[in-house]
C-alpha cells in the first residue's frame, strides 16, 4: 500500500471523528452561547496553524522538495493563524468587527487548503519524507477543516436566531 491510500484513510477517519465530536458534543453547547463566545474555542484550533512553518524549518522535510512551494503552503497557514489570533482578540473584546474577520479567515484558510492540495499534486508530496508533518496532515488538518466548517455553521446560525454578543 502506498502513502496516498494510507493518508486518505487517516484523514477520512480523523475528519469523521472531529465532525461527530462537533455535531454531537460541541455544537449543542455552542448553540447556547452568543456568537462571539461560541467561536472562541474554534479560533484556538485555527491559531495552531503556525505548525505549517515546519515545512520550511531546516531538516524537517525532504530537502529535495521545492522550497518556494513549501513557503507558499506555510505562509498560508501562518496568515490563517494570525487572522485567527486577531479574530479571537476582537471576539474577546466584543467587537462586531469579528464577524467579517471570521469570513475572511474562513476564505483565506480554505483557499490555503486548496493551494496546498495543488502543491501536493504538483510535487507528488506524499512520496517524500515529511517527518512530523505527516502527523499534522493526518490529525491536525482534519481538525482545522472541521473548525472552519464549525465557524461557518456558527456564523449562519447566528444570523437566524441568536445574539452576536452577550448584551444583545
Amino acid at each position: 500500500m502506498g502513502n496516498i491510500p494510507i493518508l486518505l484513510i487517516q484523514v477520512s477517519m480523523a475528519t469523521l471523528a472531529y465532525a461527530l465530536l462537533y455535531a454531537w458534543y460541541v455544537r449543542p453547547r455552542l448553540a447556547r452561547l452568543p456568537l462571539l463566545l461560541a467561536v472562541q474555542p474554534l479560533l484556538f484550533v485555527q491559531m495552531f496553524r503556525f505548525t505549517g512553518l515546519t515545512l520550511i524549518a531546516e531538516g524537517q522535510v525532504d530537502p529535495s522538495l521545492p522550497t518556494d512551494l513549501l513557503a507558499q503552503a506555510s505562509s498560508g497557514d501562518l496568515a490563517s493563524a494570525l487572522l485567527a489570533l486577531v479574530a479571537l482578540l476582537l471576539a474577546r473584546a466584543g467587537s462586531s468587527a469579528t464577524v467579517p474577520l471570521l469570513w475572511v479567515l474562513t476564505a483565506v484558510g480554505l483557499l490555503d487548503f486548496a493551494n496546498v492540495g495543488r502543491i501536493a499534486l504538483e510535487t507528488n508530496l506524499l512520496e517524500f519524507d515529511l517527518g512530523a508533518m505527516w502527523l499534522a496532515l493526518s490529525w491536525y488538518v482534519p481538525a482545522v477543516l472541521i473548525a472552519h466548517v464549525a465557524i461557518i455553521d456558527q456564523l449562519l446560525a447566528s444570523r437566524a436566531s441568536r445574539p452576536i454578543i452577550a448584551s444583545e
